[in-house]
């Protein structure tokens, strides 16, 4: 086991919560690493799972657990049919019903200036968790651009960064214990 998922438990003994840590496009990389060191040090559990275990030996170690509470940050095409995450159904389509039942409440973070993700696929995505009873929240930083979240990338917006961490913290804290 790599050192960064060594790293992703709370210190001490006791029953700590889960938190699930899903990764982008590009795998287990040191930037979903650091969100686990983080989520860890807010005393969680982290777990990374391995999506993209496939595609080499950079995306490795992690692995799967329930989530009590959920921080998405830029979620597109979960309204679309006919991608890689769809059953054929869209995906969102797929899993609201199961999450509605579950009473898992759900943090959903956007960029405004995202180019994956417009205004018009914002709005269907927040239709589905309202439609289906789903405790959610869906916020939009406003002149943020996409993967605003991470230090060192181009569009790294400090402010919306630090807010939608704060967010994720308070959502911990309300949903986990």
């Amino acid at each position: 086991m790599r050192a960064a998922v060594r790293d992703a438990a709370p210190a001490g003994a006791g029953g700590y919560p889960a938190v699930l840590a899903g990764a982008e496009l590009w795998g287990l990389t040191e930037e979903i690493r650091d969100v686990v060191r983080q989520v860890a040090a807010l005393r969680y559990v982290a777990i990374a799972p391995n999506l993209y275990h496939r595609s080499g030996p950079e995306t490795a170690a992690g692995r799967l657990d329930l989530a009590a509470a959920a921080a998405v940050f830029y979620p597109g095409w979960l309204p679309a049919a006919g991608t890689a995450l769809s059953r054929p159904e869209p995906l969102l389509d797929a899993v609201t019903g199961g999450i509605a039942e579950r009473d898992v409440r759900v943090l959903m973070i956007f960029a405004e200036l995202d180019h994956v993700i417009d205004a018009e696929q914002r709005d269907r995505i927040g239709a589905g968790p309202a439609a289906s009873g789903v405790r959610h929240e869906l916020v939009v930083y406003p002149g943020a651009r996409h993967a605003f979240f991470f230090p060192g990338r181009e569009p790294y917006d400090k402010a919306a960064a630090e807010n939608s961490w704060l967010r994720v913290r308070e959502l911990f804290a309300a949903e986990l214990g």
